[in-house]
């Protein structure tokens, strides 16, 4: 019998699997980094719209009375709830802003909390 040169197929089989399972663990690694770079992009949309709508509120030089609103905004390609509550607090000259901001899911009826921004706003 010849000396035959090359590999076997046990020999193919495992380097087949250890391939695999390699392939495998460095796929779950990029699907978690994608989706923590996902949820960085919209905590830094959020509060960009959190923040801008408490300094529309503080810009408008006019003394928010107390209650609650809730509109829809298309930002960055994707489509955002904003909760704007101005809450009276113990000194009647003051009020309390917090502004929350939603993502809304795939399905466009579900949204995903992804930040609150609070603030005070003195009278004038």
């Amino acid at each position: 019998m010849a000396d035959q040169s090359g590999f076997t197929l046990l020999e193919v089989l495992v380097a087949l699997l250890i391939f695999a399972i390699s392939a495998t663990a460095l796929m779950s690694g990029m699907s978690q980094v994608l989706h923590q770079q996902e949820r960085l992009e919209e905590k830094t949309f959020g509060n960009w719209i959190a923040e801008n709508r408490v300094n529309e509120i503080l810009i408008m030089n006019e003394f928010p009375k107390a209650g609650e609103k809730k509109e829809d905004l298309d930002y960055a390609g994707r489509h955002w709830q904003i909760k704007e509550a101005i809450i009276n607090t113990p000194n009647p000259l003051m009020r309390r802003v917090e502004v929350s901001v939603n993502v809304y899911m795939s399905d466009n009826i579900n949204v995903k909390p992804v930040t609150t921004v609070t603030s005070f706003i003195g009278a004038p």
